[in-house]
């Protein structure tokens, strides 16, 4: 049974399947519904619970409202007019003293209802907050519920800009069993959540102006995306850096017919060293091949460069082992990691975590040239051999490596891969024109 939580009403949907999760949500006014929360976890420690809390009161003991409960106690009923105005002027005081405490919102919540609450109610919230969070601060070491805490200005989900949804997705708080599986579990963006992604990523589409290019079944290089396959299961594999993947994640992913983007190189490849820019480090077994060919999936090698046009590496991994304290911090960081790679030997298994230093560029421009699409359809029993399956994972190195090759040379021929000839285009051309780039 599903369960929700909100505001001290218990709603449920009946039809959900056992195992998903209880979902906690709290938020009343004034932050007393979190604390409610959090006692319901810490009384069912076994149940699988997800707690969203916002602006808990959690910390109403140490506020500097809390001593308002004995003088309002004390307060003749006639002086109930005045009142007003003096807690109102308090509550300004506490908001501003209080900026960035989790209970801002409780001074915020007094300082708009403290003009219109007579006092016998505003007393009885402020008690109801102060047992509230007495009775939670007890009993906070016997929670063990997944817990995401939101903290910001009053009435949060009631600001124009503020999604629960997507902060829910975000932050992995959607799930339908007791782990969380990255790929059923996985919701797309909505139309409104790309909109929003995009507005907040313009400026570096703006600045680095991708060209991007895909291979035709014919050869033919063109510009655009129209190369790709529109219905997967389709593997995308080059470098760029990306998200560490798993075989069961990939397995579900083919089966559900899905894009993926594969990077073997994983985050050796990523954070490379000098001289290292766009060399590729690959496993030496062919970890995808049989996998896609068992579902008829199509492999499209892709390249992309312009790294080297963003910034110059002046710091990488091998001059931070060299100092004692960054590379403690770097095993440290490594250690707590989830290492995929622990059986590799080779270089590709040298997952250091780690922050390499760029020293800034001129915003050069990136490219992307995605190739022709390789059909494994038809051949699953062909590449259950581990040599020919070898073969093909060779085929597909080196066509990634062939687009990385084309490209580079190709940016050479384009006339507006400095930033400021694109801004002079858009100048003259006007700001939603497609900035020109190299004849394919």
């Amino acid at each position: 049974m599903d369960i929700l939580l909100l505001g001290g009403f218990v709603l449920w949907t009946p039809d959900a399947p056992p195992d998903y999760p209880t979902l906690l949500f709290s938020s009343t006014y004034q932050s007393f519904g979190a604390c409610l929360a959090l006692a319901v976890a810490a009384r069912n420690p076994r149940i699988d619970l997800l707690l969203v809390l916002a602006n808990s009161a959690t910390s109403f003991n140490g506020s500097q409202l809390r001593p308002l409960i004995p003088w309002l106690e004390a307060m003749p009923k006639e002086l109930d007019v005045g009142l007003h105005r003096i807690i109102k002027g308090m509550a300004s005081t506490v908001a501003s003293q209080e900026k960035q405490q989790i209970d801002t919102g409780l001074s915020e919540a007094l300082l708009a209802f403290s003009s219109q609450l007579p006092l016998e109610t505003l007393l009885w919230k402020l008690r109801l907050l102060d047992s509230a969070s007495s009775y939670t601060n007890s009993r906070l070491h016997a929670v063990r519920a997944q817990t995401l805490i939101l903290s910001s200005g009053h009435l949060l989900f009631m600001e124009p800009h503020h999604d629960l949804v997507t902060t829910l997705k975000a932050t992995g708080f959607y799930r339908r069993t007791r782990n969380l599986d990255y790929v059923l579990d996985y919701l797309p963006p909505t139309s409104y959540e790309f909109r929003k992604a995009r507005e907040s990523h313009r400026f570096v589409e703006e600045a680095f102006s991708p060209v991007m290019l895909s291979t035709l079944e014919n050869g033919k290089i063109v510009r655009g995306l129209s190369g790709i396959p529109s219905e997967g299961p389709v593997i995308f594999v080059g470098i760029m850096g990306a998200v560490p993947v798993s075989a069961a994640n990939l397995f579900k992913l083919l089966k559900l017919k899905s894009h993926i983007l594969l990077y073997p190189g994983g985050m050796r490849e990523a954070l490379h060293r000098k001289g290292e820019e766009y060399k590729l480090f690959w496993p030496e077994q062919s970890e995808f091949v049989r996998m896609g060919a068992r579902f008829g999936a199509k492999i499209i090698p892709f390249g992309v460069v312009g790294e080297d046009d963003m910034g110059e590496l002046i710091f990488d991994y091998e001059d931070q082992m060299k100092i004692p304290y960054l590379k403690r911090f770097i095993q440290e960081l490594t250690e707590e990691a989830i290492q995929l790679r622990s059986d590799d030997d080779g270089e590709v298994g040298n997952q250091d975590i780690h922050l390499p230093v760029m020293l800034p560029k001129l915003p050069g421009r990136f490219y992307y040239l995605f190739g022709k699409p390789i059909e494994t359809q038809g051949r699953n029993k062909e590449l259950r051999d581990r040599d020919r399956a070898h073969d093909l994972y060779i085929e597909v190195k080196s066509e990634v490596e062939n687009c990385l090759c084309y490209l580079k040379e190709k940016r050479k021929h384009d006339p507006y891969r400095n930033i400021l000839s694109r801004l002079l285009y858009q100048l003259t051309h006007g700001p939603q024109t497609q900035i020109p780039t190299f004849e394919p």
